[in-house]
C-alpha cells in the first residue's frame, strides 16, 4: 500500500521511520528522543542538524483509534527547549477528521488534509 511505498522512498533517501503508537504519549517521545540521540551520535562531527517530523492521524487508519492533538503536540513543543539544535515538527494528518474539526492549528501543528486530494 502507500504506506510501504513511502517508507521505502524515504529509506532510499536516508529517511528513517519508526512507527508509534500514538495514543501512548511516553512511547511517542521514548521513541522521538532515542531518534534525535541516535542521529546526534552519527552525525555528532557534521553541521548537519536533526529533522523529526512527529507525524499523527487521528482517528487512525484502519483501527480509529483517537489520539489527543493538543496533548501529542504540547510534548513536542516541549521537546524543542530540549533538544534547540534539533528541528521538531508535528504535522496532523487530517483525513477522516478534516481541520475544522481536529484544529491543529491551535496547538502549532501542521495540518495535512488529504481528503482534498482524492479523486
Amino acid at each position: 500500500g502507500v504506506p510501504t511505498q513511502l517508507y521505502t522512498s524515504l529509506n532510499d533517501h536516508g529517511v528513517s521511520h519508526e512507527a508509534v503508537d500514538m495514543t501512548n504519549k511516553q512511547e511517542m517521545l521514548q521513541k522521538v528522543e532515542e531518534s534525535i540521540d541516535l542521529h546526534n551520535n552519527i552525525n555528532s562531527e557534521r553541521a548537519n542538524p536533526a529533522t523529526v517530523i512527529v507525524w499523527l492521524e487521528t482517528p487512525s487508519n484502519p483501527l480509529c483509534q483517537v489520539t489527543d492533538i493538543r496533548e501529542i503536540c504540547q510534548a513536542v513543543n516541549g521537546l524543542k527547549g530540549k533538544y534547540e539544535s534539533v528541528r521538531i515538527t508535528s504535522v496532523v494528518d487530517c483525513t477522516w477528521a478534516p481541520p475544522c474539526i481536529t484544529q491543529p492549528l491551535l496547538v502549532r501543528a501542521y495540518h495535512l488534509p488529504l481528503f482534498a486530494c482524492r479523486a
